[in-house]
Formats: structure tokens, sequence, C-alpha cells
């Protein structure tokens, strides 16, 4: 009996661990195009410090 339950708390840990890489992926993927807008932002503004001069 303690061999199933054994299996049964690894059972629930793997289940509890996919549901945190999951909901880590999907932020990744709903942060993703705000992200990549504010790096082409950031990218935009050193390139016009690094052109102009100017802060």
């Amino acid at each position: 009996m303690s061999r199933r339950r054994q299996g049964q708390a690894t059972t629930e840990w793997l289940l509890l661990i996919s549901v945190i890489v999951v909901a880590i992926v999907a932020a990744g993927y709903g942060l993703a195009a705000t992200f990549g807008s504010s790096m082409d932002r950031l990218g935009r503004g050193a390139g016009e410090v690094y052109t102009t001069g100017d802060l």
C-alpha cells in the first residue's frame, strides 16, 4: 500500500509542476508582444542618443 501512495504523491507533484510550467509559458506568450515593442522603443531611443548625442 505504501508503494501506491508514493506513486500517487509523485503523480500529484508532476501535475502541480506541469500546471506551473503551463502558467509560465502562457505568461511568456502574453508578455512577448509587450516586451518586443518595449525593446524596439529602447533600441530606437538608444540609436537616437548615439546619433544626435542628446539625451
